[in-house]
Parts: structure tokens; C-alpha cells; sequence
């Protein structure tokens, strides 16, 4: 195998592997969409400036249910402050 098969060998992995997100959005979310985010823990809270912000966090077993969960976010009308892959040590709110 050349050095290119063995990148792209490592690249379909990551892809490929569950990853835990921490993604804020602008706004406020109700609980009720928790399994229209494939299971994320949704916690409502406001930024320093008093505006009303949502986490999502968990673990996603894929890149593409990372995109879907962006594509729905989209669809809503949320704008995307932050998405982030984070060690799972690190959740804010110990959810998985």
C-alpha cells in the first residue's frame, strides 16, 4: 500500500468513527426535539449577553449524522455559534 492508500485508509476511519459534539445554537430549543437530534442532550441556557442559547451534546455515531444534525439546525432558522468535537471528560453537563 502507497502513502496515498494508507491517507485515505485513515481518513474513511475518522469518518467513520463516533465522536462526541458540543454544538451551540442561537435561540432556545424545547426538550421535546430531543429525538429529532438523534438522542443529544438539549440544555437551554443564555450567553453573557442575556440572549436565550442552546447546547447539543453527545455522541454521534458518524460525520453524517453530524451534518444532519447541522442540515436540521439550518432548516430551523438557528444560527451555529459553535460546533466542536470535545474529549468526553469535557461535557459540560456529563452526558454522553
Amino acid at each position: 500500500m502507497n502513502n496515498q492508500q494508507e491517507i485515505e485508509k485513515l481518513s474513511l476511519i475518522k469518518l467513520r468513527d463516533s465522536i462526541v459534539y458540543s454544538i451551540c445554537v442561537q435561540g432556545h430549543l424545547h426538550l421535546s426535539w430531543w429525538d429529532y437530534f438523534l438522542g443529544l442532550s438539549i440544555f437551554n441556557t443564555w450567553d453573557d449577553e442575556g440572549q436565550p442559547i442552546t447546547f447539543l451534546e453527545g455522541q454521534l455515531p458518524d460525520y453524517n449524522a453530524l451534518i444532519t444534525i447541522l442540515n436540521h439546525l439550518y432548516t430551523l432558522g438557528l444560527p451555529i455559534l459553535l460546533v466542536e468535537q470535545i474529549p468526553v471528560t469535557e461535557l459540560s453537563h456529563n452526558q454522553i
